[in-house]
């Protein structure tokens, strides 16, 4: 492995122990996020179709579209302080 691999996977794990660090530091805020999943991911059968056949065929597309849904719920909590301190400005 190479120098810039080895300094990019660094960068990349300490990037993402930040963001689970303060994902776990705001409970509530992961919270939101999964219980979006979770009723959406309920309640979606029951407005397509209660049949067995037809929920089966939709089933992942469902689960998929649920997930980044509620991903994208927890992407302004994760952002907001490199906002306000001005990080994101950088890029």
């Amino acid at each position: 492995m190479s120098e810039v691999q080895s300094t990019l996977i660094k960068a990349f794990v300490s990037t993402l122990r930040r963001d689970l660090l303060i994902a776990y530091k705001k409970k509530n805020d992961l919270f939101n996020p999964f219980m979006f999943f979770l009723i959406v991911a309920t309640l979606f059968p029951i407005g397509i179709s209660p049949e067995p056949e037809k929920l089966s065929e939709i089933s992942a597309g469902v689960l998929w579209i649920s997930a980044l849904l509620a991903a994208l719920l927890a992407m302004d909590n994760l952002f907001r302080a490199d906002y306000e301190d001005g990080a994101l400005e950088q890029l």
